[in-house]
């Protein structure tokens, strides 16, 4: 494969603890705030899809009419 599978963008203003993400099957940007998760060493463990097969959109047509 000649591309990256994953694209991810960092905030790097120190106030603002944002990372974001896209696949090549979905270019949609997701948004991570890492203030907001908890990364002690007794926290749970989990886990999110960084891909998605079904087909998503956001329709700007109302921002356009």
């Amino acid at each position: 494969m000649e591309t990256t599978p994953i694209s991810s963008l960092k905030v790097t203003s120190k106030a603002t603890k944002l990372l974001f993400h896209r696949s090549r099957e979905s270019m949609t940007w997701r948004r991570l705030d890492l203030s907001k998760i908890d990364f002690a060493a007794k926290a749970p463990s989990k886990s999110v899809l960084t891909t998605r097969t079904a087909f998503e959109f956001v329709d700007v047509t109302a921002e356009l009419a």
